[in-house]
């Protein structure tokens, strides 16, 4: 089913936080803006599933003040060309405390860091069982292909991964890093 929404109404649909008001304030001009989206689409279409085809996965972390809803071109991309993309939502303070030295905010980042790898060791927890896959595809018959695990993050956003890549065997293909903040990594 195709629809046309109002971009602020698309971005209250994709479910962006961003306050109705601000729309009436700074962005008024976006509300004329129409996007073309789709609704109660399928995920994948019954054609690209075979039996015993497995599907490779890329886990995606978001830079510093973004969202995972940043990286949809890419993803799309990916999920385009037979990957299964899973971007994680990472929420965290991007306030820097003040008054501490070099050593003390690298402690503060790096801690953070970990976080980031937690968040996404969980959703690497999450898809290795193969009962939740079959819950988040509707019983579709999707398999992970879970020996073709890789990452991709972006600024801030690739420190996580190198870092889980390092820590975790999981992640067995490539370690996709765009900019990364690699000084972040290191205690």
């Amino acid at each position: 089913k195709r629809a046309w929404l109002r971009f602020h109404r698309y971005l209250k649909f994709s479910g962006s936080k961003l306050p109705s008001w601000i729309f009436h304030l700074g962005l008024s001009f976006l509300n004329n803006v129409q996007l073309p989206v789709q609704f109660e689409s399928p995920i994948i279409s019954k054609e690209h599933l075979t039996h015993g085809r497995k599907f490779p996965v890329i886990l995606v972390s978001h830079g510093m003040a973004c969202n995972r809803n940043l990286y949809t071109t890419f993803a799309r991309e990916w999920a385009s060309n037979g990957y299964i993309v899973f971007s994680v939502d990472h929420e965290e303070s991007i306030d820097l405390p003040t008054g501490y030295s070099t050593k003390e905010l690298n402690a503060f980042r790096f801690a953070q860091v970990k976080q980031r790898k937690e968040a996404i060791l969980r959703v690497l927890d999450y898809i290795a069982n193969p009962d939740n896959i079959q819950d988040f595809f509707e019983n579709s018959g999707v398999e992970l292909d879970l020996t073709r695990v890789s990452v991709v993050g972006q600024s801030f956003g690739g420190a996580a991964p190198a870092y889980t890549a390092m820590a975790d065997k999981r992640i067995n293909g490539v370690c996709i890093l765009l900019d990364p903040d690699l000084e972040s990594v290191y205690e």
